[in-house]
């Protein structure tokens, strides 16, 4: 009966993201608003709330650190890092994921900085055991603060003629120079097994479900926090016995504009062994109208890391020398219980 419903969902499933990727694909074209990362397969809770506890082991621990734009003045920095918990549900194959994030921004002369904290949980109905399928559905409470220095900003009226004089009154009504707020997530996500070695994976997620003002001036209009909706897919398919192909994809919308991610890498398995697992994967993704983003990860037991640059291609580049970024992450999987809990392991092909 439960894998008579879960098949009836998937379908429903499968119909809503074709019309969602329908839409998406006539958008039009620009980059989105919020904070992102190239690197978007390795900051799950920050991609999709429903992503929380999808991974092969008891806790995931994932940190990321992004440094934009070096060779222009101002650097942005971005720094993030989660915890996840998986808690499998006794005489079921299904899983409760529980996880709490944080992250940190900082861009421009005024260091307009936005630090976020979230609690997620997610909830993985699962069908199936050779080729299993899992739907996963949830949710993520975030707490915002936003802020900025003034004193590192400069003015017209500053300038007194002759020079520019940092004492002289700015003449700009300054409100506040922070602000917070609470903001929601919430998400969906389908992963499932073909032939016992292809792996499958796709979702989506909304941002920002319950928008927000977030006015510094009181007389400000038009500050809405707009909403932003993620959709991605990604797959680990074998090629031969030490050879996979793991593409990806990223799709962002917010507000009329949107950022596309496409890519993929192979990876070489030295050893498949759970207790010893040991492989490399080459990579090479590219940000529609912006980058190209060749990428290295490396895992081996419990630890994973990826590094990836951004090489402008955007009329950026001559400001950037086109050198867009660099982004490291770092991940530790953690596993204690014993094998007669683990009632049903997730493949981590691309989540760790």
């Amino acid at each position: 009966m439960k894998n008579k419903a879960l098949k009836t969902l998937f379908k429903s499933y499968l119909q809503s993201m074709y019309c969602i990727f329908f839409f998406l694909i006539f958008s039009n074209v620009t980059l989105g608003q919020d904070l992102h990362f190239s690197q978007f397969n390795r900051t799950p809770l920050f991609l999709n709330p429903a992503l929380t506890g999808s991974f092969e082991g008891d806790i995931r621990v994932m940190s990321i650190f992004r440094n934009q734009w070096q060779t222009i003045p101002v650097p942005f920095n971005s720094i993030g890092a989660s915890v996840d918990y998986n808690l499998p549900v006794r005489y079921q194959k299904d899983k409760l994921g529980l996880g709490i994030q944080a992250i940190m921004d900082r861009a421009g002369d005024g260091r307009f900085t936005t630090s976020m904290f979230s609690f997620s949980s997610a909830y993985h109905f699962t069908s199936g055991s050779a080729n299993p399928f899992i739907l996963s559905i949830g949710g993520q409470a975030n707490w915002v603060q936003r802020s900025y220095d003034p004193n590192r900003l400069t003015f017209d009226n500053q300038f007194n003629g002759d020079y520019f004089d940092p004492t002289r009154p700015i003449g700009e009504q300054l409100d506040r120079t922070q602000l917070q707020f609470f903001d929601f997530n919430l998400g969906t996500n389908a992963n499932f097994t073909v032939q016992q070695q292809h792996v499958f994976n796709f979702g989506f997620s909304i941002a920002h479900f319950h928008q927000t003002q977030q006015n510094f001036i009181d007389i400000s209009t038009n500050t809405l926090l707009q909403k932003r909706y993620n959709f991605y897919l990604s797959a680990n398919i074998s090629i031969i016995e030490k050879l996979k192909w793991l593409p990806v994809g990223f799709y962002q919308l917010q507000d009329g504009k949107y950022e596309y991610v496409l890519g993929s890498g192979i990876q070489y398995v030295f050893n498949n062994d759970r207790t010893d697992k040991l492989n490399i994967t080459l990579g090479l993704s590219g940000r529609l109208g912006d980058a190209f983003i060749p990428w290295l990860h490396f895992e081996k037991k419990n630890v994973s890391a990826q590094l990836s640059i951004d090489f402008n291609t955007s009329p950026l580049r001559i400001a950037s020398n086109s050198y867009g970024g660099i982004e490291f992450s770092l991940g530790y999987l953690i596993k204690y219980r014993k094998d007669a809990f683990n009632q049903y392991d997730f493949c981590p092909y691309i989540w760790f």
